[in-house]
């Protein structure tokens, strides 16, 4: 993909190849040396901080539930019933705070497991730059001469479409990423990196990792004052409504394939189920390529071709 973007702008084959190999190189440094260890640092301090966290959670929710029965004093059964409620939630609180702090480290342990396949994969392709026209020559010599245009087009196809999705995708989750690390720092909620890293990654994920995002945020946010943990929430809805309502719809259809959002987190609740976050992350390439797939196959109808051979 790299050493063809320096191809059709006039650069020489073998040095596109060379400064795509440079590139892929330095794109491992800068994100193990500068971006993984404070993301690592912050994690591991919300991890061990998880408890004082829950306790300030609670204490607030605490305060809400005395104000409530202040208000509702004078009627016993609503006052018993809130009550009732805030002495459920308190109980219950830590045992979920422990859950989602688990769930945090067993989000970074996979993140780590996803960057170590990462890792290998630039290295194939950087063993596939060089030998790139041998390797196709090779999968279109197993295929009938009549038909190596068709699977050549379908190819083609199939790279523009991911690429774009690739490209799509890894603009607006940086873009979310940023834009949260920055409002949660200028409304000092701690661990704004952590907080702003889970959402670049949670976009990759529909509906469910913007959820665990904006619980997570709301619960940070109320360590310094219901005010804040106010405005984060605005601010995060805001930006999901936006994004998902106006941004997303425009760059999926003139970039990427039109595929129901629906019917994209049925899928992934499903193949979640069966796969864990492999299968979540996956899942929209995968649905990309099996559409242009069918869709390519029925046009051409390259199946009866490939009978009549």
């Amino acid at each position: 993909m790299i050493a063809t973007y320096f191809e059709k702008r006039g650069i020489k084959k073998n040095l596109s190849k060379i400064v795509s190999v440079v590139i892929v190189i330095l794109i491992i440094v800068v994100f193990f040396s500068i971006i993984v260890p404070p993301i690592v640092n912050e994690t591991s301090k919300l991890v061990n901080n998880f408890t004082s966290i829950a306790s300030e959670f609670t204490s607030y929710l605490t305060k809400i539930g005395e104000k409530i029965q202040e208000i509702g004093g004078e009627n016993k059964i609503l006052a018993v019933g809130i009550e009732k409620i805030a002495k459920y939630i308190e109980d219950k609180l830590p045992d979920i705070m422990n859950q989602v702090s688990q769930k945090i480290l067993s989000f970074f342990t996979s993140f780590v497991k996803l960057s170590l396949s990462f890792i290998a994969s630039l290295i194939l392709s950087i063993f596939f730059i060089f030998d790139r026209e041998k390797i196709l020559s090779g999968v279109l010599s197993q295929f009938p001469e009549n038909i190596r245009g068709k699977i050549t087009s379908y190819s083609e196809t199939l790279n523009f479409y991911l690429k774009r999705y690739i490209f799509v995708q890894s603009i607006m989750s940086t873009s979310i990423g940023i834009t949260i690390w920055l409002v949660a720092s200028l409304l000092k909620i701690p661990y704004a990196g952590t907080l702003g890293f889970i959402g670049a990654v949670g976009e990759v994920i529909p509906y469910a990792g913007a959820i665990f995002t904006f619980l997570l945020g709301v619960v940070l946010s109320l360590t310094v004052s219901p005010l804040t943990a106010l405005w984060f929430s605005i601010f995060y809805i805001a930006q999901q409504q936006l994004t998902s309502e106006f941004v997303y719809p425009l760059l999926w259809a003139k970039a990427v394939l039109k595929i129901s959002p629906f019917f994209v987190l049925i899928t992934m609740l499903i193949v979640g189920a069966i796969f864990g976050i492999w299968g979540v992350l996956f899942t929209v390439p995968i649905l990309i390529i099996l559409k242009i797939t069918f869709d390519y196959l029925k046009e051409e109808k390259i199946l009866w071709k490939i009978r009549k051979v």
